[in-house]
């Protein structure tokens, strides 16, 4: 017996199941058909507890951890500040990161993570994020998605050169206002707040705007979806792009960037970072936090 099945009924069922369970993958239709998918993880093959270096190394296969460098870049991980939980609105677990008060910095809140992905032209990273009814956001913390080049790239006040320095794109919070941070050539430290706080040491900031021209303030209670993607400069151009797409909606795009002056300079890196500050104790909280993070993918287009 052939059985007859209406398309646009099917469709809709499938959509509103994807609604229903909150588990579904990221929206991805901002990624074109010809890019690689390179990474996909959450956190559902593991039981809750302490999420280990050894399930790091296994998830992220991080190349600094081999060089020895997990003293600095994998303390959050080493000092468990870091949990698999189980988070009824991803329907799954995730990974969820710990911030303490009165505490500032990737040393003493957070955590980080560096992955190798190889070299590519353009990269996609996105990620689900859930802010609980409680959390503080502050003056300002690094969240993921985060995209490098070189493998030592611009962060903390190191400038980008182009050529063995590469560039740091990353997302931060400013009192829940979502804002991607970039390290790259001609930088001004502008921190889009109308000037009133401006650094050329550091990276500019961008807001990510509605189409309304509203900032995006990232609501608590929710799970909320960011992709990020970045396009390398032609070398001697200003034609480097990046893109942040928030729940689907694109809320940033920039055209005119310059993230190296030589070809072999590409974007190598996909990273983790959160952590308050910031460099002093006007980044600290009153209160303890914590953020959950789980859905992480990497596409790639050489």
């Amino acid at each position: 017996m052939k059985i007859k099945i209406n398309f646009r009924v099917s469709v809709v069922v499938v959509l509103a199941l994807c609604l229903l369970a909150t588990s579904c993958a990221i929206n991805t239709a901002m990624v074109p058909s010809q890019a690689k998918k390179k990474m996909f993880i959450n956190f559902n093959n593991y039981s809750p507890g302490w999420y280990t270096p050894e399930k790091m190394e296994k998830d992220w296969n991080p190349l600094r951890l081999k060089n020895g460098d997990e003293i600095i870049d994998f303390k959050g991980v080493i000092n468990n500040r870091v949990l698999v939980a189980e988070n009824k609105v991803f329907s799954g677990n995730v990974l969820r990161v710990f911030l303490p008060k009165d505490k500032f910095s990737p040393e003493e809140t957070g955590m980080q993570i560096y992955s190798d992905i190889g070299g590519y032209e353009e990269v996609y990273f996105g990620t689900s994020v859930y802010l609980p009814a409680d959390f503080e956001c502050g003056r300002e913390i690094k969240i993921p998605p985060g995209i490098y080049s070189g493998k030592t790239f611009a962060s903390g006040g190191r400038l980008v050169d182009g050529i063995d320095i590469g560039s740091s794109v990353r997302a931060v919070l400013q009192n829940c206002q979502a804002k991607s941070y970039i390290y790259h050539l001609n930088q001004n430290g502008d921190n889009d707040d109308g000037g009133r706080y401006r650094n050329q040491k550091y990276g500019d900031k961008f807001s990510w705007k509605l189409k309304n021209d509203q900032s995006v303030i990232v609501s608590k209670g929710v799970k909320h979806e960011i992709m990020f993607y970045v396009k390398m400069n032609t070398p001697g151009e200003k034609n480097g792009i990046h893109k942040v797409w928030y729940d689907g909606r694109l809320v940033l795009s920039l055209s005119n960037l310059e993230f190296r002056k030589v070809s072999t300079l590409q974007f190598d890196t996909v990273g983790v970072e959160i952590f308050r500050g910031g460099n002093n104790q006007s980044y600290s909280t009153s209160s303890d936090n914590t953020i959950d993070f789980s859905d992480f993918m990497v596409y790639v287009v050489q």
